[in-house]
């Protein structure tokens, strides 16, 4: 715009000196030199203003073309750490789901080898247990027996009778008296 404004005024001046009829040769021929340059300024103005619309043109198409491109590999991207999200979580998944099964199945295997272990046990420690307290239960009553008849013998020995093999038995008689 200033040199819009300049090249308005040159032209004005330049006129003026036309109109006023100047007879000098010499300013003619720099008023003309003045306006050729002015003309030539003018032509360079107006190029550089086309190539300056041009370029601005070409800066707001590399803009769109830039933020297209831009926008395009966003996407791309926010679609591919998507993708990713969603493959890691269905792997974490599966992979929870993966323990979990085999937990299962050596958490079922645990339980069942204990479960035959605790029987196999019981069956053989019930077993042994029982005879031992048979065992213990025909010695102590053997002792006991034993026990019994020697304070019988002791206490009573007029009445002492050996042992009975059958308890209905009657007893026997000590040798001397009377039936």
């Amino acid at each position: 715009m200033r040199v819009e404004r300049l090249f308005a005024v040159a032209v004005l001046g330049a006129s003026l000196l036309f109109l006023t009829g100047c007879e000098d040769q010499e300013a003619r021929a720099k008023v003309q030199q003045a306006n050729d340059k002015l003309s030539k300024l003018e032509a360079d103005l107006s190029k550089a203003q086309a190539d300056l619309d041009a370029t601005k043109k070409a800066v707001e198409g590399m803009k769109e073309q830039l933020t297209e491109k831009i926008n395009t590999r966003l996407d791309s991207l926010n679609n591919t750490v998507t993708d990713a999200e969603k493959r890691l979580r269905d792997d974490f998944t599966n992979g929870i789901k993966d323990i979990q099964k085999d937990m299962s199945g050596q958490v079922s295997g645990i339980r069942s080898d204990f479960d035959a272990r605790l029987e196999k046990i019981l069956k053989v420690d019930l077993a042994r247990s029982m005879q031992d307290i048979r065992a213990d239960i025909g010695k102590n009553r053997e002792e006991l027996l034993g026990f019994m008849d020697k304070q019988l013998k002791e206490l009573y020995p007029y009445a002492y009778q050996p042992k009975r093999m059958d308890p209905n038995e009657q007893p026997n008689m000590p040798q001397g008296e009377n039936k």
